[in-house]
């Protein structure tokens, strides 16, 4: 350890006489701390918001849907086989999507409706990890015996707004069909059994969301053999952007449209992302305004060893020297309070997690509070954290350096 560094490490220790400098030492550690601690927790949530909320869309809607402008997707067939043919693709499926009346009794809410094949697991897996019934009441979505009554699966919060549970029959009503639109057009509804409740922890589609069984959605809608998208699961989600490229360059493009999860969700997750951005700039401050008592315990610690600085100057020691010495001190009070700081946002987020802390899902989207702790940021906030406290150490030490030998010991 070189001298420089021990005389400023040594300079931390408290005697009598700088018993205030030492306090406000005290104080900027404890600023630093705070600003870290909170800058950590606040990015954690974020994240945890971000991630629960991309888990929670792509359990509703799968990694990518295929969509053909127009209503007639009847070549759906045709259009798998090709898709298919891909490796980065697991599986794909046919769905119907609609809007829809739902009633049960005097209760009728507005609801999305979803036709899924059951014949394809891999596309049943989401409902199945978070569904609240036994898996054999996904499988009586579609009736065993003719005369029987088609089954419907519902969110947990929509069966609660209409007060019915397993084997409960609903009604589902449609005011215009989607084949076209005419004055021959009527109205459609037809009554289904409760076979199956799910909770994905997503508000908006735990309240407004309800699948029944593909062909039924078909002859529900007047679809005949038509869908209304290809529902595409991948190996690997990240490859999204290169597969959705391919697909389109490979169908000709028009008709055909693809969304991705991204998409179907844009406008929620930018907000998400501006909002932590945002945030961070705002908590950021507090590391600055902690980093001007660092500069202030510098400046007021080069006031009181003025004559230090002086002998120190008369034995040999360089402007450079005297320099190293308090931004020794100053990177040290940054590095004690980063640390606190990481190691106290860690510890709350933890404790968080512990906690279960529960959320409005009417506003929040999702029912608990999600936390997921990413390194790379935590490290980033640490380096930016250090950055500022040397900054912040660099004025005090040059006004040290500058500070003449002769002027301080005249009087002495």
């Amino acid at each position: 350890m070189s001298y420089e560094t021990w005389i400023g490490l040594r300079y931390l220790k408290s005697r009598q006489r700088t018993s205030f400098i030492s306090l406000i030492t005290l104080i900027s550690i404890l600023g630093v701390t705070l600003g870290v601690a909170t800058l950590t927790v606040v990015l954690s949530v974020m994240n945890g918001f971000q991630q629960e909320l991309i888990s929670k869309a792509i359990g509703a809607h799968a990694h990518a849907i295929l969509f053909r402008y127009g209503v007639d997707f009847r070549d759906h067939q045709s259009v798998q086989q090709k898709l298919l043919r891909y490796p980065e693709i697991r599986s794909v499926s046919p769905i119907v999507l609609g809007e829809v009346m739902i009633s049960a009794g005097r209760k009728r809410i507005g609801v999305g409706l979803k036709g899924i094949d059951i014949s394809k697991p891999a596309h049943l897996e989401t409902l199945l990890r978070h569904g609240l019934s036994k898996h054999q009441g996904l499988l009586r979505l579609k009736p065993p015996h003719p005369a029987e009554l088609p089954g419907i699966a519902l969110g947990k919060s929509l069966a609660d707004k209409l007060q019915v549970r397993e084997g409960d029959i609903v009604r589902v009503i449609s005011p215009i069909s989607l084949f076209g639109l005419s004055y021959k057009q009527r109205s459609s509804h037809r009554n289904f059994r409760v076979s199956y409740l799910f909770r994905f922890g997503f508000h908006q589609y735990d309240s407004k969301q309800c699948v029944i069984e593909l062909s039924q959605a078909q002859s529900f809608f007047n679809l005949n053999n038509s869908v209304s998208g290809l529902e595409i699961l991948l190996h690997d989600l990240q490859q999204i952007a290169s597969v959705k490229s391919g697909i389109l360059q490979r169908l000709g493009g028009w008709p055909y449209r693809l969304q991705d999860w991204r998409d179907m969700n844009r406008n929620l997750f930018k907000a998400i992302e501006q909002n932590k951005f945002a945030l961070s700039i705002v908590l950021l401050f507090i590391i600055l305004v902690a980093s001007l008592n660092i500069a202030g315990t510098l400046i007021l610690m080069v006031l009181e060893k003025s004559k230090d600085i002086a002998i120190l100057r008369t034995m040999g020691a360089s402007r450079q020297d005297i320099m190293r010495i308090f931004m020794t001190y100053g990177l040290y009070i940054g590095a004690l309070g980063t640390l606190a700081g990481v190691f106290l946002g860690l510890l709350l987020c933890q404790l968080a997690q512990r906690l279960h802390i529960r959320l409005d899902a009417e506003i929040y989207f999702i029912s608990r509070l999600p936390i997921q702790i990413r390194p790379v940021e935590v490290t980033v906030v640490a380096v930016c954290a250090l950055i500022i406290a040397f900054l912040s150490a660099i004025y005090p030490a040059v006004q040290a350096a500058r500070q003449k030998p002769v002027d301080v010991l005249r009087y002495e």
